[in-house]
């Protein structure tokens, strides 16, 4: 196997470790998926070129960035109206430190079910490189190296 083979093989060990993350691009957009599914599993055949390909990452960047954009000013929205209404319960009445103190509570369920999602992810992943990219290759390519 050349480095070119390995090369194929680790982008598209890269572009199935990618794809569980479509089930996240907004409804619409079509820019990831396409530079995703089409473009780098056609480059891995040798039916597409490196243009192809380089155009359609500047497209799922583009796509990307405005959907992080997005979804930064929702979230600082959604956390600066959270804190406004946790800070006028907590001047009103003692019955509103125990809603802070729930709500600092799903925070922290929040922050644990993301880790063990992460986690799995990350299993997955390294699954999925693992099927694709044979030990004994990676081996040959580095003697070859060295």
């Amino acid at each position: 196997m050349t480095f070119a083979d390995l090369h194929r093989l680790v982008v598209r060990a890269a572009v199935e470790c990618a794809r569980p993350a479509l089930k996240h691009v907004p409804k619409g957009e079509k820019r990831p998926a396409e530079a995703l599914l089409r473009v780098a599993l056609a480059w891995t055949k040798g039916q597409a070129t490196i243009e192809q390909v380089r155009a359609a990452a500047y497209a799922a960047y583009a796509a990307a960035a405005a959907a992080a954009a997005y979804a930064a000013s929702d979230a600082a929205a959604y956390a600066a109206a959270a804190y406004a209404a946790a800070a006028a319960y907590a001047a009103s009445d003692a019955a509103a430190y125990a809603a802070a103190a729930a709500y600092a509570a799903s925070d922290a369920a929040a922050y644990a079910a993301a880790a063990a999602a992460r986690t799995r992810s990350l299993k997955r992943s390294a699954n999925t490189v693992r099927r694709i990219i044979p030990a004994a290759e990676i081996q040959k390519a580095l003697r070859r190296v060295t």
